[in-house]
Order: structure tokens, then sequence, then C-alpha cells
């Protein structure tokens, strides 16, 4: 498939030992100044997200860094290609963002950082996500941040505990359909076209009109990020046991342990109705947040 195509794609969704202790307690005071620069915008993050703000937001993604997420392949593709794609991302990482804080904004979510923490030179940012009047957690989200060639801490990816996927496997998702579907271009807008229709019958009180059209979209974007987690959450509101079995559904189609984990607690709370096993589970997959 040509790049034209995979662009266009893309555009819709948008010595002695004195000197070794000096060294040690150099990199460690290094260290400790990078976490606290880390903890800081984390804390800046949670302040956008709880005022409703994309300000300190916009221009934190790198879309290089970001790039790395997509694997050799990508890589490989002439620089200028990866140039061009590089504004791609960037304008779908801003258009990402900004439904955010809209859902934010609209359903009155709170965003809570719990942890700060780096494996393989990437800082992991864990909030959980509640109700503001309620407090009842809903998800959580994560923020993948490392330094550039500049020395600045960037945002390389982002995560959706709720929705099974971060924003690079999304992309690379639609990346690998784009370059093996001639005709991606059409049945996107026909998938996007059923999904608007669907929200459109949720707003009207048409609950299981809003699923069934949801279920009409084609297998090969249904079973994507973008798509899957709307058709779970419309079943939600037709019945338990349908609930219950796309929730089995989503977590086949993830890789993430994580999101895999949120499923079980859901799966789980419609079983038994226990707030205590449901806070029990909670706690297991903050541990995996914790520690990946």
């Amino acid at each position: 498939m040509s790049f034209s195509r995979v662009a266009r794609f893309l555009s819709l969704l948008i010595m002695t030992a004195f000197s070794l202790i000096s060294c040690k307690e150099t990199e460690k005071a290094q260290v400790d100044m990078e976490l606290f620069e880390a903890e800081d915008l984390a804390m800046s993050i949670e302040k956008s997200f709880n005022t409703y703000s994309t300000d300190s937001l916009t221009d934190l993604f790198s879309p290089a860094l970001f790039a790395r997420r997509l694997g050799d392949d990508f890589m490989r593709r002439p620089r200028m290609e990866r140039q061009y794609l590089y504004s791609i991302f960037n304008n779908l990482y801003k258009q990402n963002i900004e439904a955010y804080i809209e859902e934010s904004k609209l359903l009155k979510h709170e965003f809570s950082l719990f942890d700060v923490h780096k494996n393989n030179e990437v800082y992991r940012l864990n909030y959980q996500v509640s109700e503001k009047e309620t407090g009842i957690l809903i998800n959580y989200m994560v923020f993948y941040v490392r330094k550039d060639r500049e020395g600045n801490l960037k945002l390389e990816n982002m995560y959706s505990v709720s929705k099974g996927f971060s924003l690079a496997q999304t992309i690379k998702e639609f990346i690998e359909i784009a370059e093996t579907d001639s005709r991606i271009d059409m049945k996107a807008q026909e998938a996007v076209s059923y999904r608007e229709k669907a929200f459109n019958q949720l707003s009207l009180g048409n609950h299981q009109k809003a699923y069934d059209l949801m279920s009409q979209i084609d297998s090969k974007f249904l079973q994507t990020s973008n798509f899957a987690y709307y058709k779970v959450l419309l079943s939600s509101n037709v019945s338990d046991s349908l609930y219950r079995s796309e929730l089995e559904w989503i977590r086949a189609l993830t890789s993430n342990e994580s999101s895999k984990q949120f499923y079980d607690c859901m799966i789980n709370y419609i079983d038994d109705k226990s707030d205590e096993n449901f806070l029990d589970c909670q706690e297991k997959l903050q541990e995996i947040l914790m520690t990946y």
C-alpha cells in the first residue's frame, strides 16, 4: 500500500575509592534530581486534567520518541516519510488529549497521581481517575516520559487502562491495517459513521440500538483499540450478562496485563457484587502498574 494512504488514514482518526564513591554520589544526585523533575511534571499533568486545561500538555509530546514504540520496521522508513508521519502523530496526540480533557470536564472526572517510577530509562506516571462527586474509581491513566536529546522530559506514550491499549499500540495497529487493505479509507469512514450513529442513539436512550449499531462495524476495525472499548461501554447499558460477555471479549484482545486485571475486577464485581473483593482486586491492579 502507498505511503499516502497510510497518511490519509491516520489523519482520520486524529580510580580511587574516593573517586568511585564521589562518582556514585553524583550519579545518585542526578537520579534524584531527575526523579524530582519527573514528579513535578506528573503534578503539572494532574493539575492540567483537573482544571481542564491543555496548556502544559500540548508541547509535552515527542513524536520522535513515540516513533520508537512503533518498532524497527517503522524506523527503517525513509526519513522524509517519517518526518511527515511525525506531524500526524503530533496531531493525533493533541486530539487524544483534547478528547480526554473534554471527557473529564463533561463527566466531572478527577485525576489523582499515586505513583512515579522509572523502568528502562522511562518514567511511568500513574494516575487514578475517579468521579469527583462520588469518588468512585473508574479508570487508570499512565503517561510514559523520558529525556529527549536536549535533556528535556518528554511524553513518549500514554495508556488508558480501561480502554486496553496505549496510543502507540493504537497507531501501530492502524498502520498495519492500512498497509494491507486497499479500501481502508472507505472502511474507516464507515466505521466512524457507525460509531457516531451509535452514540447518537445512546443520547436518545436507545441503548440496545446503540449497541447493535456499534456491533455492525467491520470486525477488522471493531477489534482495534479505537472501537473495541466503545462496544464494551455501550453493552454496559443493555444488561449485566452482555456487559460481562463483552468484558471477556476485550480482555482476550489486549496484551496488557493491567487491562486484563481491570476487566477481571469488573467481571468479578458483576458476579459477586462484593465491594471488598473489588477493592482487593484494584489493589492488585495498582501493584501491577507500580512495578511494570
